[in-house]
């Protein structure tokens, strides 16, 4: 028995207690676990291919991908990059159905066999969602994406190393803090059509304003919300007023 070096991410629901609390019936909570689990699940063949794994357990997922798999030690593909892909289209399906999420994605060492999962890089996961994310995101640390420089089983066997960080940071925004988090609602516009994402970004708008009114007594999790909103306008305010104005619409229409 030994330990895999994995990149593993580890997410649950924001404000699920609450959720559970307010109560909602159990049809109620199980859809939102139900879709939680759906999007949360790497595909299957993949899975298979490069020696993915999944756990779920109520409102928390764990997604575990080795390495040194026989696949991707044969023909490297970015495998941090597919992560932080899949990851943000999680993020970006769960918005449609109301959910947000936060969490941490890191690499370390990790069992996960037989029905169990443990070890230092789970604890790291773990530590990155409930001590540094806070807020509906998931962080990935500066070393993660700096790693890419040393480990070639991180990158794309045809991308420079150069290459391969212009298209990892495409999807990340810089903390303050020094970590960085996965910027789903910027790099969520290359990934869909434009009609679709000027509709994304105001279910966007309209779950963070319901929630908002929703927790507006709460201490616990309005900040989280209130950071969502800060995120939201400042994500609108970067883009371009012709852009809206292409679909007959305006900037303001999408602010909070």
């Amino acid at each position: 028995m030994k330990y895999d070096i994995s990149i593993i991410a580890y997410f649950d629901i924001l404000g699920f207690k609450n959720i559970v609390n307010r109560g909602h019936k159990a049809n109620d909570v199980y859809s939102i676990l139900d879709k939680f689990r759906f999007f949360s699940k790497p595909d299957h063949e993949i899975a298979k291919d490069y020696e993915q794994s999944f756990f779920n357990f109520s409102d928390c997922a764990v997604r575990t991908t080795k390495i040194l798999s026989r696949v991707n030690k044969r023909r490297p593909v970015g495998l941090l990059f597919y992560e932080l892909i899949d990851v943000l289209h999680l993020q970006f399906e769960l918005v449609h159905k109301g959910i947000f999420i936060r969490g941490g994605l890191t690499i370390g060492e990790i069992y996960n066999k037989d029905n169990f999962i443990f070890g230092p890089g789970l604890v790291s996961a773990y530590e990155l969602e409930s001590k540094v994310a806070i807020y509906p995101r998931i962080v990935v640390p500066k070393e993660l994406v700096e790693m890419v420089k040393n480990v070639p089983a991180l990158k794309a066997f045809h991308h420079g190393v150069d290459d391969e960080l212009e298209y990892i940071n495409g999807l990340l925004k810089y903390d303050v803090a020094g970590f960085y988090f996965i910027d789903y609602m910027k790099a969520s516009e290359s990934e869909i059509e434009p009609e679709d994402y000027l509709a994304f970004l105001m279910t966007h708008k309209n779950n963070i304003k319901a929630n908002l009114a929703l927790y507006n007594k709460d201490d616990s999790v309005l900040p989280k919300y209130k950071w969502l909103k800060r995120y939201h306008n400042s994500c609108v305010r970067e883009m371009s007023q012709a852009y809206f104005k292409n679909y007959d619409t305006d900037k303001s229409d999408f602010i909070i």
